[in-house]
């Protein structure tokens, strides 16, 4: 996924991977100010450090969470969403 954050916004504000992916995100920095970005229900497992004019930074994760309404949020405020699509059944599991 490759997220750009400029101001209080951020494209895409929708993005989908599908469920079990190990993701690779990569956000570019296009706004004036430095930004706190983090991603709702991930945080355990995505830690993006400040963000400050003009950088770009890469990390991974496994997406092993499944709903359609995980929020980006920058500096805690909601600007997108991920959705990590297919079944939180477990195949042949009632």
């Amino acid at each position: 996924i490759q997220l750009a954050i400029e101001g209080e916004r951020i494209a895409p504000a929708l993005a989908s991977v599908p469920k079990d992916a190990r993701v690779r995100l990569r956000v570019d920095v296009r706004g004036t100010r430095a930004v706190q970005l983090s991603l709702a229900g991930y945080e355990d497992r995505l830690a993006i450090p400040e963000l400050v004019p003009g950088s770009s930074w890469t990390g991974e994760f496994f997406a092993d969470r499944p709903g359609d309404d995980f929020a980006w949020l920058i500096d805690g405020v909601p600007v997108g969403r991920l959705a990590v699509t297919g079944s939180h059944l477990i195949e042949g599991h009632k």
